[in-house]
């Protein structure tokens, strides 16, 4: 019915949402961030036939990116998940090392290929929060890394959908109410990325408000 809300929609045994999920390989970056980890936990307990779940993630503090899934999967938000479903679900998480800040990604010839040839919807959930950061990897990670997500969704064959997820804030300099527009950006974004590539650390920060 027309009074039915998203919520009851997806939880229904049969929705045109579980309907589009089920059988596809996602994508997900940003997968260790707040929203991140509520995509994967919602993926897999209301869509259990989804296909894998690919985790695009870093390597650090000494661990591998397979070792940080198996870290993630402890958090407390997961419990609800593996009452439901069982640990075996996480099964279908599939760790991939790479890192948007860098130039493709991060990724590895092979990985590259696995994820062109497999995957089917695209959720784009990174980006650095840090305010304090100096422009030149704010612009490699927020700006670029979402161009690189793009180009590489540009080569996957059987790609569904690219969803991108923005920054609460990205309009926080707005005075009043916040409309869902698209706002003309306050600087063209090629010029801000020319300006990281080319001005060293001193000269951006005395142009930086």
């Amino acid at each position: 019915s027309s009074d039915k809300t998203y919520s009851t929609m997806v939880d229904s045994e049969s929705s045109p949402v579980k309907d589009f999920f089920r059988g596809a390989n996602v994508l997900i970056t940003g997968a260790t961030g707040f929203l991140g980890m509520a995509l994967i936990e919602k993926l897999l307990r209301v869509i259990p036939d989804i296909g894998n779940v690919y985790v695009l993630i870093r390597p650090k503090k000494g661990m591998t990116a397979s070792e940080r899934i198996e870290e993630l999967v402890k958090n407390p938000v997961y419990e609800k998940l593996k009452e439901m479903r069982g640990v075996d679900i996480f099964q279908k998480l599939v760790a991939v090392a790479g890192d948007v800040g860098e130039e493709n990604l991060g990724l590895s010839p092979s990985d590259r290929k696995l994820l062109i040839d497999n995957i089917n919807i695209v959720f784009h959930s990174a980006a650095t929060l840090d305010f304090e950061a100096t422009l030149k990897p704010t612009v490699s990670i927020n700006l670029l890394g979402t161009r690189r997500v793009v180009q590489l969704c540009k080569d996957i064959s059987r790609l569904k959908a690219l969803v991108h997820v923005s920054s609460a804030y990205v309009n926080s300099n707005r005075i009043g109410e916040a409309e869902e527009l698209i706002y003309p950006p306050p600087e063209d974004a090629e010029k801000v990325i020319g300006l990281a590539a080319s001005l060293s650390d001193a000269a951006i920060e005395e142009l930086t408000p």
